[in-house]
């Protein structure tokens, strides 16, 4: 019964997507075009909003409004590879720490990547102990720059949770 109501609830989201985006793209043209006061100014279409909607599916609103920081926007950066090499990457550039006990895991780390695509403002959300926190962080600063994140057709600092692999050497 269970199994049946969760893929219900899953089949519900992906019928409503559609729906959800199109409905906000339609809201996005009417505020563009509502804030368009001269008859002379072109009609804005969807397209040149950005994407039609936040990965995260609810209204994209700002991490920290000081710095205008988002957790989720309408078009999130992307590594220059896509996030599967980014994630490939990290894994075989990752050393475990010498002379430290063996730890399998993830070191849960954060970075931002702003208006220019530079990662910046590291930090650990969940670390497996100093040593191997340590080596996650240079692991991740060590990457190249990602193209920006997008709201509103403008480039904004977007926070991006990832995490760093530490597998045994016993695989």
């Amino acid at each position: 019964m269970k199994i049946l109501l969760f893929s219900l609830f899953l089949t519900g989201l992906f019928v409503l997507q559609p729906f959800l985006i199109q409905a906000q793209q339609q809201r996005q043209v009417k505020k563009a075009t509502a804030s368009t006061h001269s008859a002379n100014t072109p009609a804005v279409s969807p397209n040149d909003l950005g994407e039609a909607s936040c990965i995260c599916g609810f209204p994209c609103a700002a991490l920290s409004p000081a710095l205008d920081t988002y957790s989720c926007v309408e078009r999130m950066p992307m590594p220059p590879q896509g996030y599967i090499a980014f994630s490939r990457a990290v894994a075989s550039q990752v050393q475990p720490p010498i002379n430290q006990p063996q730890l399998t895991g993830r070191v849960w780390a954060t970075f931002v990547v702003t208006k220019t695509g530079e990662l910046t403002d590291f930090k650990i959300s969940k670390g497996l102990s100093p040593a191997y926190d340590a080596e996650a962080l240079r692991v991740l600063q060590q990457q190249q720059p990602w193209t920006p994140g997008y709201q509103s057709g403008q480039a904004v600092r977007v926070q991006i949770l990832t995490y760093v692999p530490y597998a045994s050497a016993q695989h």
